[in-house]
């Protein structure tokens, strides 16, 4: 995890996201699919615990000979959004008027939430399409 966080310039919580929703991730940390990903917090106190022994950067340094050994080249990449997968339930997408108390103030919309609070409406091109982002790594 921590190569993954160093390569994307992701941060703890950034990281654990990315291995909980990312089969490629997940399984790079030798992760299968009902493992529990080890939390932000884990992996702040396992990197705390290589610091104050003065391991990581001789970790890195072996790695780095391994890969070059290897004619790796490991460069820093990022994360692309790709795709949308659909809600399988839409929002009502309700809205009303709601009236101010003050007559100074105009009217505001108060907007009915949606069936799926995880779920969200993105724009791609010129459609609307309600759902969930799709991470890829490039």
């Amino acid at each position: 995890m921590m190569l993954l966080q160093t390569w994307y310039n992701l941060s703890d919580m950034g990281v654990e996201a990315m291995v909980n929703d990312t089969f490629s991730a997940n399984a790079f940390c030798g992760l299968r699919v009902e493992d529990t990903v080890p939390d932000h917090s884990t992996l702040s106190r396992f990197r705390s615990e290589l610091v104050e022994k003065k391991a990581m950067h001789r970790l890195l340094a072996k790695l780095n000979a391994q890969l070059a050994n290897q004619g790796v080249l490991v460069q820093q990449g990022s994360i692309l959004d790709a795709s949308i997968t659909p809600a399988s339930r839409k929002p009502h997408g309700k809205s009303t008027d709601r009236l101010p108390e003050h007559p100074d103030t105009p009217p505001t919309k108060e907007v009915k939430p949606g069936v799926d609070k995880e779920a969200q409406w993105v724009k791609k091109g010129s459609k609307l399409q309600y759902g969930y982002k799709r991470h890829y790594l490039a």
